[in-house]
């Protein structure tokens, strides 16, 4: 039963939502996301066009689950897969989730 609850205030509150609204945040934030990157000398895996990226930002990295492990301990919840570091971004990411990662992987590679 608890799940049923849980499940309805999700559609209500998606419900409640503009999709072009979302969508726009969404794009504003990844390519946020993608220029701190780039400027900090990050591999980019995604697309630089916000046509054509989706809600994430891939990294590549020698050793991705080190570095989501590094960030996980941070409270920065990421996926690693096949040499790509995912960063996924949601309506609910604010610009300063994205500022965080960002400082966080920078600190990393000084480690």
């Amino acid at each position: 039963m608890p799940a049923a609850y849980g499940a309805v205030a999700g559609m209500q509150l998606l419900a409640a939502t503009d999709p072009a609204a979302v969508a726009a945040h969404v794009c504003a934030l990844t390519g946020h996301l993608h220029d701190l990157l780039t400027a900090q000398g990050e591999d980019i895996a995604s697309p630089a066009n916000d046509d054509l990226r989706g809600p994430q930002v891939a990294l590549r990295d020698r050793n991705p689950d080190h570095l989501a492990g590094h960030l996980a301990a941070r409270r920065i919840i990421t996926s690693p897969r096949n040499g790509l570091l995912r960063l996924a971004v949601h309506y609910y990411t604010t610009e300063s989730d994205v500022d965080s990662v960002v400082r966080e992987i920078a600190r990393y590679r000084t480690c």
